[in-house]
């Protein structure tokens, strides 16, 4: 019973053996993936708006953002008189240019200006980095 079982294990071995040297024989490279594009989460777009004032072209900006797939955070500034210098200062524009809209931290600016940077495609990649 010895020799039997000496025998199964030693054809077992052989065949490990021999599947062993058939892998280094092969010395297939393995190909590398191609990296997987991480997608970029998109920049925050604000409006800054004054309640009741210019409700049209806040509508019209709307309008832009939405058809790019682009979801506006809406901020009502009326009665903010710090967020509101901090509008006017940046965008350089006066207190009648509302709403004004930023990506991040860059400011558009108004109806015109976003309507320019999306025919021009600056809009998407500001928000999308594409």
């Amino acid at each position: 019973m010895f020799r039997r079982l000496r025998s199964v294990v030693r054809s077992a071995v052989d065949i490990a053996r021999e599947e062993l040297e058939r892998r280094r024989e092969e010395k297939r490279p393995i190909a590398p993936q191609p990296p997987v594009p991480k997608k970029r989460e998109p920049a925050p777009v604000i409006v800054y708006f004054e309640k009741d004032r210019n409700q049209r072209e806040l509508e019209r900006i709307r309008e832009v953002l939405e058809a790019r797939s682009i979801t506006p955070r809406m901020l009502d500034v009326a009665g903010d008189e710090p967020t509101i210098a901090f509008v006017m200062r940046e965008a350089k524009c006066d207190r009648d240019h509302f709403p004004i809209v930023f990506v991040a931290a860059k400011p558009i600016g108004r109806y015109n200006d976003v309507v320019a940077a999306d025919v021009s495609g600056e809009l998407v990649k500001l928000v999308f980095g594409a």
